[in-house]
């Protein structure tokens, strides 16, 4: 790995954090060092209270799962709960909007209409 990448996973650990780091390149397991660097930091394997917190703490999405950049944006607005930070993580922004649209909802069964008796109730004769 690159003495820029050494350079930025210690200040990382020193918890020395910028509030968005873009990774990309051709070397995945420079941009790895560095989420695992990350997560060590914003979730410590250590601390109990944070990992019980990771749920709140840590989110992962991947941009083929998502029709646009809204739910990325959503969390990363939020507040940590009971930590400093919060990770937000991103997988394949280039496919970001490029997955499966979601379907048209369709009604369920029990909402169509159902044939109607042809007997009708007749009001008693005095």
């Amino acid at each position: 790995m690159s003495d820029e990448v050494r350079a930025l996973e210690r200040a990382i650990a020193a918890g020395k954090l910028d509030p968005v780091y873009v990774l990309y390149g051709d070397e995945p397991a420079a941009i790895r060092a560095v989420v695992t660097a990350l997560r060590k930091v914003v979730v410590p394997p250590d601390d109990a209270t944070a990992q019980a917190m990771a749920a709140f703490n840590h989110e992962r999405f991947d941009g083929v799962d998502l029709t646009g950049a809204g739910p990325v944006l959503s969390a990363c607005a939020q507040i940590p709960m009971m930590s400093k930070w919060r990770l937000v993580e991103l997988a394949n922004p280039d496919d970001l909007g490029k997955g499966p649209r979601p379907r048209a909802p369709t009604r369920p069964p029990w909402t169509r209409s159902r044939p109607t008796s042809k007997r009708r109730a007749r009001a008693p004769c005095w």
